[in-house]
Formats: structure tokens, sequence, C-alpha cells
């Protein structure tokens, strides 16, 4: 009984869209419902996601019949049309501007919008539907310069090292976060930066890990895989000590991971930050990732890729 109920009142709730979808159409003029528009409260709870080749977004509610849901952007124009299925599930991205809203379509409309120009480039890192989460620090000595930024967040399926793990030098510390080789058979045993550099050299012609602290250090079989700062190419060097003048750290903040292709160096960069599923953010890289996003990248170009160990 409460199952019928229910079941008419989401039908009594489709013809009310349905209705207010065919108004705002006719008022307009056009054939397509692009002036259908939902409140801020359900736009909010919009989530966008990557699915193999396309970004879909999840409908805040189920529906059983197809219908368009558009929404608008601050110049009036509608910014996105989806169209849900018959089952309620992801919904295709039909169309998207450059004037997704902040506040109508939630905390990580930035990088969503962003990342609507450019190739899902984290298609090659993981195949699982990031996550979002702010890029914070739980503990800072100053003030922020500006709010954190909303990444994406992606889990490495990384099988955790269960070998002989060895002497320091053997490991640089990383001792039993060490993993299994993700791609390939070498070097063995890895690490989740040495793996998310890997998967990087799928999208990019270059890809390294950014060693700030004793890179000459690594093990002999992670060296091929990772870069010392002075070692960066050049255009990257020049990024990071302008980003340097406004920010307190001297060496640390920057991604574990950076790659490039040399077209196009800084708008093809890609920024990986290698994270424990649960670890804290640095007061260093939360400032090197928002000075980089404000002056020199796109919010799209940076993610964080979790080690689920």
């Amino acid at each position: 009984m409460q199952r019928t109920t229910r079941r008419a009142a989401a039908d009594t709730k489709r013809q009310s869209d349905a209705d207010t979808f065919s108004r705002n159409s006719n008022a307009a003029g056009q054939a397509s419902p692009t002036n259908y528009q939902r409140g801020p409260s359900e736009a909010a709870r919009l989530d966008m996601y990557f699915v193999r080749s396309r970004l879909r977004l999840r409908p805040p509610t189920r529906g059983r019949t197809a219908r368009w849901v558009c929404r608008r952007g601050p110049s009036g124009g509608a910014s996105a049309r989806v169209c849900t299925n018959t089952h309620g599930a992801a919904s295709r991205l039909v169309a998207l501007d450059s004037h997704l809203d902040a506040g109508d379509s939630g905390p990580s409309s930035a990088w969503r919008a962003s990342a609507v120009t450019e190739r899902n480039w984290l298609l090659d890192i993981s195949t699982a539907s990031p996550t979002f989460a702010p890029f914070a620090a739980k503990r800072r000595r100053r003030a922020a310069l500006a709010p954190p930024p909303t990444l994406a967040n992606v889990v490495l399926p990384l099988r955790q090292w269960d070998g002989y793990v060895g002497p320091w030098e053997d490991h640089f510390g990383k001792g039993r976060k060490q993993a299994y080789p993700l791609v390939g058979v070498e070097p063995k045993p890895s690490c989740a930066e040495v793996e998310v550099v890997k998967l990087l050299r799928r999208c990019c012609q270059h890809a390294f890990w950014v060693s700030c602290f004793n890179a000459e250090k690594l093990p002999d079989h992670w060296r091929p895989y990772a870069l010392a700062l002075y070692e960066l190419p050049r255009w990257l060097r020049e990024i990071d000590d302008d980003i340097r003048t406004r920010i307190a750290s001297a060496t640390g903040g920057i991604p574990d991971a950076a790659g490039w292709d040399d077209d196009s160096p800084t708008a093809s960069a890609r920024f990986l930050e290698c994270k424990a599923i649960g670890e804290s953010v640095r007061e260093s890289q939360q400032d090197w990732v928002t000075d980089a996003i404000a002056n020199h990248f796109s919010i799209s170009q940076f993610a964080v890729a979790l080690r689920p160990y």
C-alpha cells in the first residue's frame, strides 16, 4: 500500500515537472526544453561523475519516464541539459557551457566545468568514478590565502607489498606502504608514486614523480621514474619559483606526480597527489595547489590518487 502511494506521488511530481517544462518552452518559443530550471536546493544535489569516456550526471531523484532537465547559468542561458533514463540511472551530458554557477551546482562544480572542455584524463588513472573533496590541511600555522580547491579523488587498486622490506635505503622509508606493480611487472616492489607515474604516461608524453627531498637517495629501481626539483623542465621550474613568492614553503608542496606534453606543457599538464585513504593534506600542499590553480592552471588539471591501505 505504501509503495503504491509513493508511486502515485512520484507520477504526480513528474507530471508537474512536465507541465512546467512545457510552459517555459512555449514562452520562449523553443521546441527544446532549454528553459526548464531546477531550484538551487535540487541542483546542489547533482553529482557529476565520469563513466567511461563520457561525462554523466546522477539525478537527485529516480523517475520511470525519460525527461529533460536543464539548468541555467548566471548569464541566463542554459548551462546544462541532461536526460534521465527510464530507470533514473546516470544521465548523459548533452551540453555544458563555461557558466556553471558554483553556488547552484555544488562544491565540485569548478572542477567539473573545467573538465568538460578537456579529455577525461582520469580514465587513464582509474576506471572507478571519482569522488570530490576539499584539498585542505586539517592543521595550519598560517591563515590560508584562499579557500581550498575541491579536487577529484580516485582510488587506485594497489595491492600492498607483503614481501621482504629491507633497510631504509631499499624503500626510501616507504616500508609496508610499498605495493606490487599495477602496470607491468617492474619495479618490484613498487610504490604509489611510481605506479601513478606509469599511469600518467598513458596520457602524457612525459611523467615523473617530483621528489622534493633527497631524490638522489631514491632506490635505483625507482630513480628512472623520479625528478628532483632542480631537474624539472624549465617551464615548470619557473612556475614553481613564481608560486613560492606567494607561499611560505621553500621546497615542499608540489604534487607527487606531474605529466605533460611537449607541444603545450602548461595546458597539457596533469598533477596527482598520492595519499592513503584518510591521510591528511599538508599546509604546504594546499598552498601550492591553491596558488597554482589561481595563477597558472585549471582546477581539472589536478586530482588526488588514493592508496587503499
